[in-house]
């Protein structure tokens, strides 16, 4: 499944970095087009893998490039302003080549929040493919701004999407080390299992073919709604080899 990844607002950027940078290491086309939005530009130059050209920065006017903190009404407003412009970008980049459209954002702070619906609207418009949204719900800490904030999103985005995709930091803060260390952690984590997801019927590399059962059209019947993905790994190989060294003592 290739998916055209639009990451608005800090946490939205980060994660379509990542996911840039999974394809770009492993050789995979699942992510063929990866942008960031943002309204402040230090966040857009600290990504480390999207070109300057996928970094697209809004709202100049407005802010200046230092962002909106949590005025979810300024970031809709940008967002319906410089629509055009972030839909421009998205087709220079590809979009004809995507199975379906993420939009990923977290749903306290304002530029995500308010624009990750606007935009999602606009889309509609122009594509057939699915507009799917992953959206970061606040902590408990975050205070109550950003959980009202989300709160509304959430509503707003359940009439303009095919799917949301829910992510709680809730679940996998880490306690007792940095603020930036934890969310660093967790955007790992959030992003660790979208390439088996996207991978379903892709080849590995120009070489190979497609090894699961299920393909894009199968995903898209399945995403719809208020979604929740689970996740598990195993440690196949070692596990095989006390298996192994098990049979050997017999």
């Amino acid at each position: 499944m290739r998916l055209g990844v639009i990451g608005i607002g800090q946490a939205g950027g980060r994660v379509a970095d990542l996911l840039a940078d999974y394809n770009r290491r492993f050789n995979q086309n699942v992510v063929p087009v990866a942008l960031a939005v943002n309204t402040a530009k230090s966040d857009l130059l600290g990504l480390k893998t999207l070109p300057l050209e996928d970094r697209v920065l809004i709202g100049q006017t407005y802010v200046k490039g230092h962002g909106v903190g949590m005025d979810t009404k300024l970031g809709s407003e940008i967002m319906e302003e410089e629509l055009q412009k972030v839909k421009r970008t998205i087709g220079k980049a590809g979009a004809s080549d995507v199975d379906a459209f993420l939009l990923v954002a977290a749903l306290g702070g304002g530029t995500g929040s308010g624009g990750i619906p606007v935009l999602a609207a606009g889309l509609k418009q122009c594509y057939i493919e699915p507009i799917y949204v992953l959206g970061i719900l606040p902590s408990n800490d975050e205070g109550r701004i950003m959980a009202a904030n989300a709160v509304r999103t959430l509503t707003e985005l359940q009439k303009v999407s095919d799917a949301v995709i829910v992510y709680d930091n809730n679940l996998w803060r880490r306690e007792g080390i940095p603020i930036s260390e934890s969310y660093n952690y967790m955007n790992q984590e959030l992003v660790k299992p979208f390439p088996i997801l996207l991978g379903a019927g892709e080849a590995m590399s120009e070489s190979n073919i497609g090894v699961k059962v299920v393909d894009a059209s199968d995903i898209i019947k399945t995403l719809n709604g208020l979604t929740v993905m689970g996740y598990s790994e195993v440690e196949t190989a070692q596990k095989f080899m006390l298996f192994a060294k098990k049979k050997n003592q017999i």
